[in-house]
This record gives structure tokens, C-alpha cells and sequence, in this order.
């Protein structure tokens, strides 16, 4: 049933661990000596705190993509998390690894 989806979550599965091996290599090629120039060492550091952030939030959705792509395997896939409803198709299409209808994704935002 969720078989063009599963195919959705493994091409970008494959497209984040690809991103996170060229962000690993970015960081080695960061982690040598910073340059003696005092600005330089800013942009170097800069650079560095980028290349972390990037790197969280692609290990995090990665995460997200192979717990829905786990759901699918044990049947679970498509029943939100809180209310135990179905999340609709088109919602599941448009962000594979949602976890929560809309309902309650809304409501989860507003607690906080």
C-alpha cells in the first residue's frame, strides 16, 4: 500500500547519508591548525559551526526516515502517534516521515 512512499523515504535516505559522509569530510578537512590571520580563524570557526548544525539536522531527519521506513516494514505506518488514527494519505505523501495527523501535529506545535 505505502510502496511509492517506502520508495520516497529510501532515495532520500540515500541522499542524506550521502550529504552527511561529504559533511564528514568537509569537518576533516576543518580540523587541521587554525590559520595564524585572526579573521581567518573566524570564517574557519564559522565554518565549522555550520558544518555541525548541518550535520545534526541531517543525522535527525535521517533518524525520522528510518523509523517510518521501519513502520512500514512492521505494519505500523500511517497511525499517528497520539491519537492512534489514520494519518491521510495525501499528508503521508507530502511529509513520508509524519508521525501525527494534522490534528494533533497542531496541537503537539502549540504545547510546545
Amino acid at each position: 500500500m505505502f510502496e511509492n512512499i517506502r520508495k520516497q523515504l529510501e532515495e532520500r535516505e540515500q541522499q542524506i547519508v550521502t550529504r552527511i559522509q561529504n559533511i564528514d569530510a568537509d569537518k576533516t578537512k576543518e580540523d587541521g591548525p587554525l590559520n595564524a590571520d585572526s579573521e581567518e580563524q573566524v570564517v574557519e570557526l564559522e565554518n565549522i559551526e555550520v558544518l555541525d548544525g548541518l550535520d545534526e539536522m541531517s543525522r535527525e531527519e535521517l533518524a525520522d526516515i528510518r523509523a517510518a521506513l521501519d513502520k512500514i516494514a512492521d505494519g505500523s505506518y500511517g497511525t499517528c502517534t497520539d491519537c492512534n488514527e489514520s494519518i491521510p494519505i495525501k499528508r503521508l505523501e507530502a511529509l513520508p516521515n509524519a508521525i501525527r495527523c494534522i490534528q494533533c501535529e497542531e496541537k503537539s506545535e502549540q504545547a510546545g
